[in-house]
């Protein structure tokens, strides 16, 4: 669903959770990234994805930003945490 409905609206920010039940936050990554690469995204300013997990396994943040993530967040999430990350990703930034 993700996919199909960012080939018919571009958003600047996606927030993902990596342990979702369909199509993880990992492969979603990946293929967001592969559909930018395709053009999909043309014109458009920069798509960032920020995985949002609870996950503490050594190498989460590495394994997301492999899979083409800009960067990941911690739950529980704190209020200034997601302020600091709508900030940073704004496309007026």
């Amino acid at each position: 669903v993700l996919l199909e409905r960012l080939k018919k609206q571009w958003v600047p920010l996606i927030l993902t959770d990596l342990h979702m039940p369909v199509m993880d936050g990992w492969s979603a990554a990946i293929n967001i990234r592969a559909l930018e690469a395709d053009g999909a995204f043309a014109n458009k300013a920069p798509l960032h994805i920020v995985g949002v997990t609870a996950d503490t396994v050594l190498g989460t943040r590495e394994r997301c930003l492999a899979s083409g993530m800009d960067d990941v967040i911690m739950k529980p999430v704190v209020l200034q945490t997601l302020s600091d990350v709508l900030e940073r990703y704004s496309p007026e930034s």
